[in-house]
């Protein structure tokens, strides 16, 4: 039986609910029924629930209030929202909060029962996929591999093996996605290897509930990466992988906050497949294809069809001494905005041209870090040696590097780290660019800002200001943000009349989920924890 939670502050649908339909026969057992979600998050530290199923409309926590907290703090858990009428707007934040259904008050029984027949449906292949968790995944792998290696199968050994990873080969067309997480080097190297694996596991736990359990493909962890089979029509295949891209980067974008680190993905798709035999051949030709993300940046959808075979641009010899001159030019006259925005248009160049060949711009960058700190070096009366050590670690985190973006982020930032050092005695104007700075973040922290709307506000460039903040207040800009941002909504939520959700768009978060663990990541306490502690 799977526990069920109710959630309802009129008392007649406290007592019509759990009579409306026979719970037991549909698998469900009523555990408790309680009039708030105060009252809800009591019962849940006491008792297992699977699903709860709660009014949006409710006194001291309401029902999305209610679901951001419940999906925070027990993320098993589904929610699903219950209302009087087609509230559609709250439908929407619903989503947004972490809810997992909604239903009308206004639903007959029938409706109501086949709404959880089904979800016992999905919570019994959840179940199922939990219990044979390590194992399963270790054979669909094994699966997989073999029919990539164009091992000796016919079609139906392919059949009854996928059958015995509760994988059923679609018998029209194959379609395949193939999913990596960006900058996979960088991370493997700032993780531990547990880290690394809960990351991939926090996507295919994503990819399983929005793509598996609801009869759309099929889910295999491959090496680094996560594949689907797919086994919709072709004529939705990309808006279904559009939809799926936009939600998962939601998701990412909350386990940026619990990982610390920015965390996306780069979808890579194949076009239709007309049998399951050839599907070692297409996989060759996605990993080709992952290429093309070099240039293009990660955090995108990729379809082989799109890319035909060329002659790969190469850079000459002669043009790597130039870029180098060309630096060390622009490094003596110690101006920052010429300096990076020559790089910001050699990027752009390199973009323009397709470049492919990421081992040969993480090259030229460490020519040009090991050149420009020798002159610096002697400019400054240093050692060399001693310059290079401080900006050694630059060095590491570039060979790491998997895009152009990726590469002149970190040669601009080392660029931008030198001009400040070679201008400490306009240390006095820097103080007040970010004085303006950080005044201007108090004024507008409840609008979509960043970090190059606020540079161009005070007229410097992007890395420049990401440097000073980095020199000045010892925090970089996102955590300054942050910080003023999570204060305001403190005072707001002293006042119970203010929403959770109300206080995220208030503060300048578009995504209530996102900020309730951003709020719970720096305060140690989710925004309702912190609303009744501090209460008055």
């Amino acid at each position: 039986m799977y526990k069920l939670l109710i959630a309802e502050d009129e008392e007649i649908f406290r007592k019509v609910l759990p009579s409306i339909i026979d719970w037991n026969s549909i698998g469900f057992e009523i555990i408790g029924v309680v009039e708030d979600g105060f009252e809800a998050l009591k019962l849940l530290e006491q008792v297992e629930v699977d699903v709860i199923l709660t009014d949006i409309r409710m006194p001291h926590i309401n029902g999305l209030e209610l679901a951001m907290e419940v999906k925070s703090r027990f993320p098993r858990i589904k929610t699903i929202l219950l209302s009087a009428f087609n509230e559609f707007e709250y439908a929407r934040k619903g989503i947004d909060c972490g809810v997992y259904g909604y239903l009308l008050k206004s639903d007959d029984e029938e409706s109501i029962e086949k709404y959880f027949v089904k979800l016992s449906k999905v919570l019994s292949q959840e179940n199922l996929i939990g219990k044979n968790d390590e194992s399963l995944w270790g054979y669909r792998e094994a699966f997989l591999k073999d029919i990539i290696s164009n091992k000796d199968f016919d079609i139906n050994t392919i059949l009854e093996r996928g059958k015995l990873v509760y994988i059923d080969i679609p018998a029209d067309k194959i379609l395949i996605s193939v999913i990596r997480l960006d900058e996979y080097n960088s991370i493997v190297q700032t993780y531990s290897a547990g880290k690394v694996k809960s990351i991939i596991k926090t996507i295919r736990t994503f990819l399983v509930k929005n793509v598996e359990l609801k009869k759309m493909g099929y889910i295999i962890e491959l090496d680094d990466m996560i594949c689907i089979i797919w086994n919709q029509p072709e004529a939705v295949f990309k808006q279904n992988v559009e939809a799926l891209f936009e939600e998962l980067t939601i998701e990412m974008s909350i386990s940026e906050v619990i990982h610390g680190k920015e965390l996306t993905v780069t979808f890579v798709c194949s076009g239709s497949i007309n049998e399951f035999l050839s599907i070692g051949q297409v996989y060759n030709n996605i990993l080709k294809a992952f290429k093309h993300r070099t240039y293009l940046g990660g955090n995108k959808i990729l379809f082989i069809t799109d890319f035909k075979d060329r002659n790969e641009p190469v850079m000459t010899f002669g043009e790597e001494n130039n870029i180098i001159r060309k630096t060390q030019g622009l490094i003596q006259d110690e101006n920052s905005n010429s300096v990076i925005q020559y790089f910001d248009e050699l990027e752009e160049e390199l973009v323009k041209k397709c470049f492919t060949d990421i081992n040969q711009i993480i090259t030229l960058s460490i020519k040009i870090i090991l050149t420009v700190s020798s002159d610096v070096g002697r400019m400054r009366g240093n050692s060399s040696h001693e310059f290079f050590t401080k900006f050694s670690y630059q060095i590491r985190e570039i060979g790491y590097c998997e895009t152009i973006a990726s590469v002149f982020g970190q040669i601009k930032a080392f660029l931008a780290e030198v001009i400040v050092l070679l201008n400490r005695e306009n240390s006095p104007i820097n103080k007040k660019i970010i004085e303006e700075a950080v005044r201007f973040i108090q004024e507008n922290y409840a609008k979509s800002i960043n970090l190059e709307s606020v540079a161009k506000h005070v007229n410097v460039h992007p890395v420049h200001l990401s440097r000073l903040f980095s020199q000045d207040m010892g925090k970089t800009f996102k955590s300054v943000l942050t910080d003023i941002r999570i204060d305001e909504a403190k005072k707001m939520l002293m006042d119970i009349n203010n929403k959770v959700y109300e206080v995220a768009f208030a503060v300048g978060y578009e995504n209530p989920r996102y900020f309730s663990e951003l709020f719970k990541n720096t305060t140690n306490l989710t925004p309702v924890e912190y609303r009744e502690k501090f209460k008055c």
